[in-house]
Order: C-alpha cells, then sequence, then structure tokens
C-alpha cells in the first residue's frame, strides 16, 4: 500500500521490507482494535523506552497515545472495533 510506513519498512525479524511479519501485525492490531497510529508506529519500528513502559496485553502505544495514559487515560479506552472474541485485557497466559 503506498504511503503505507508498514509497507516499505524493514521487518526487524526478517530483514524483508513488508513481509508477512509486518502485515500480520497490521492484521492483528486490527483485530485487537488497537488504534491505527500505534499499530503504525510499531510496524515502522518508531517506538521507545517510555511507550514500552505504557505498553500492556500486547499493545504499545503511539507517543500521542502515551500522552493521553499519561494525563490518566487507561488503555482499555483505545480499544475500539475489536474483533478478537477474547476481551481486553486478557491475562489468560500467565
Amino acid at each position: 500500500m503506498k504511503g503505507d510506513p508498514c509497507s516499505e519498512k524493514m521487518c526487524r525479524v526478517c530483514g524483508a521490507r513488508g513481509c508477512a511479519t509486518i502485515r500480520k501485525w497490521r492484521a492483528n492490531g486490527a483485530a485487537f482494535g488497537f488504534p491505527k497510529c500505534c499499530v503504525d508506529a510499531f510496524c515502522a519500528e518508531q517506538t521507545t523506552a517510555e511507550q514500552y513502559q505504557y505498553a500492556e496485553h500486547g499493545f504499545v502505544p503511539c507517543p500521542a497515545h502515551v500522552e493521553l495514559l499519561k494525563a490518566g487515560a487507561v488503555l482499555q479506552d483505545f480499544i475500539v472495533g475489536r474483533t478478537c472474541p477474547t476481551p481486553f485485557p486478557f491475562d489468560g497466559f500467565n
């Protein structure tokens, strides 16, 4: 997809551009209801240590959403359009 930061970015796993790993991350992000801006930042490796401080349950917020979390928002508020049948958050793997 033209203009998509994930389609041109080199995959951190296999080194390919626009590889299946990145497509899987994008599909999972959509299925889990994660905001597109957060998925795009993750796929494009535009993540910081601060973002990972606010990451939970596989969701790494983008810088804009980190600022909202700092202001008191909760991660669950950002989950919209989730098609995955498992509710968020899910800690059943621990």
